[in-house]
C-alpha cells in the first residue's frame, strides 16, 4: 500500500475523530456545528436527541453509517429518507472540511450506490433510524477492495476439506482393533 493511500485514510479517520462526538470543539474552543440534531438546544436543560455517525473503509470506499433516535411522529410527518440523506450530506461536507483543515489538501468523496435507511421501533413513541451509504475516495489509485474479490483458492481448499468427510478419517471401532497377545 502506498504512502499516499495511508495518508488519505489516516486523514479521513482523524477528521471523523475530531468532529464525530458530542461536545467536539474546534481549535478556538467553540463547539463544532455540523447540523446534527444533538447540537440543538441546551445540553443540560433541554431534551437531547441522540444521533451520531461512524466511518469505515473497504479498499477505495468510505462507508458512512448514521444512527438517530427519533419520535414515531417524525417518521410519518416528513420524507425520512430525504432528511437522512441531507444529514449524511452535511456529515460528508464536515468531513471534507475537517480533512482539509488537518492536512491542507482536499479530499474527493463521490457517492456510490443508493442510501440504505432502516427504521426500528424501540417503543410506541420512539424509533431508531440507521442509515448506510458508500462513497468512492478520490486519489486512492489502484487500491482493491479485498472483501469483494473472489477467493477461489480458499473455496477450493474448503470443498476438498468437506469431501474428506469434515474431520478426516473416522476412528476405528473398538471391535476392529487388533488384539495384543
Amino acid at each position: 500500500m502506498s504512502q499516499k493511500v495511508i495518508d488519505i485514510v489516516r486523514g479521513l479517520a482523524q477528521a471523523a475523530a475530531d468532529i464525530g462526538y458530542d461536545g467536539a470543539v474546534d481549535k478556538d474552543g467553540e463547539p463544532v456545528k455540523i447540523g446534527m440534531k444533538r447540537e440543538e438546544g441546551h445540553p443540560v436543560y433541554d431534551s437531547r436527541t441522540m444521533d451520531g455517525f461512524g466511518i469505515s473503509f473497504t479498499g477505495p470506499t468510505l462507508n458512512l453509517s448514521y444512527t438517530a433516535d427519533i419520535k414515531l411522529k417524525e417518521v410519518y410527518s416528513q420524507d425520512l429518507e430525504a432528511e437522512v440523506g441531507r444529514m449524511m450530506s452535511k456529515i460528508i461536507t464536515a468531513l471534507k472540511s475537517r480533512y482539509k483543515a488537518n492536512t491542507g489538501k482536499g479530499c474527493s468523496l463521490k457517492k456510490k450506490g443508493e442510501l440504505d435507511v432502516r427504521v426500528e421501533s424501540s417503543s410506541r413513541v420512539r424509533c431508531w433510524v440507521t442509515a448506510r451509504s458508500q462513497y468512492d475516495i478520490g486519489g486512492m489509485g489502484n487500491t482493491k477492495d479485498v472483501l469483494s474479490e473472489e477467493r477461489p483458492e480458499i473455496e477450493k481448499n474448503f470443498k476438498k476439506f468437506l469431501e474428506q468427510g469434515g474431520l478426516g478419517n473416522k476412528p476405528e471401532h473398538a471391535d476392529q482393533r487388533p488384539k495384543n497377545s
